[in-house]
């Protein structure tokens, strides 16, 4: 973003955390709603973990809304009086973060994250029914929902990519009524598409990257 759009790098590292708590909260909202209105019965063993998700992305969304609305002349004041590199560094994000202060800006951006949850979602959906026909599709839509969740916060624990396998698994299991076997082979074959979806975002990549190098 910040060699595309000749932005800096305070703004573009901001952008992206913004956009991944807007695509958190989303999924956090998708989820919940199916806990509430849909038929899905969750195993109790699950439920500190689901509120541990929420409560991160909840706690994540409000730290986020904080730098984006504090009243930005007295933080430009506090941070002036100190003469470090730190304090400049934390200014220029916080004036990154009030460039997000638009309302319309964020619902715009939750839009395109609902719709992108939505074929993310699709896929999800195709690889399971790929080797299951019969599974519960909003047990599938809440699996993936809180599964996106968990990843936000499975980096915090040591590998953490098996984390995010283990949970889906978990989910599966507890939520479409797949026996452990059956979401175990489930949540290998979404690792294994997502493995082949990051090489093609690697291709794609090195397409960029040329270009954005020849124009320089």
């Amino acid at each position: 973003v910040h060699k595309r759009y000749t932005i800096s790098i305070p703004v573009a590292l901001t952008t992206a955390t913004v956009a991944r708590l807007i695509g958190l909260g989303t999924a956090a909202l998708g989820a919940i709603t199916l806990w509430f209105f849909a038929p899905i019965v969750v195993d109790e063993t699950l439920h500190k973990i689901i509120f541990l998700a929420t409560l991160g992305v909840g706690l994540g969304m409000g730290l986020i809304l904080l730098l984006m609305f504090l009243p930005q002349r007295g933080m430009r004041w506090l941070i002036h009086k100190r003469d470090h590199k730190f304090w400049a560094l934390l200014l220029s994000f916080a004036e990154a973060f009030a460039q997000t202060r638009s309302i319309s800006a964020i619902l715009k951006a939750a839009f395109w994250s609902i719709l992108g949850h939505v074929f993310a979602y699709m896929g999800f959906a195709i690889v399971v029914h790929a080797l299951f026909t019969d599974v519960n599709i909003w047990g599938l839509g809440f699996a993936y929902m809180m599964g996106t969740c968990v990843g936000a916060v499975a980096f915090l624990f040591p590998g953490s990519q098996l984390t995010w396998d283990v949970c889906i698994a978990a989910l599966l299991f507890s939520a479409t009524h797949l026996s452990l076997l059956e979401a175990g082979m489930a949540a290998v074959l979404l690792r294994m598409a997502q493995l082949l979806m990051m090489m093609m975002g690697a291709l794609a990549l090195f397409f960029i990257q040329g270009r954005l190098q020849s124009r320089s």
